[in-house]
């Protein structure tokens, strides 16, 4: 099942800031080399969600180019 959101929708979709800071946070640690292996885990799901976020948007800039055509 597909959730039903526009390309254009899709598109403004941001991390929210709590996420942002999270993310900024183990980044720190990360480079402290501190950073546990609950915190690699964590570090590891933030990247991961962020590629998808970027590979879907790419798809909307397509679906979107293709619409107006």
């Amino acid at each position: 099942m597909r959730p039903n959101i526009s390309p254009e929708t899709l598109l403004t979709l941001r991390p929210s800031g709590e996420n942002q800071a999270r993310v900024a946070e183990l980044i720190a640690v990360e480079h402290e080399g501190t950073i546990s292996p609950d915190q690699v885990s964590a570090l590891d799901e933030f990247m991961q969600l962020e590629h998808l976020r970027i590979m879907a948007k790419a798809r909307a800039r397509v679906r979107i180019q293709l619409q107006d055509v």
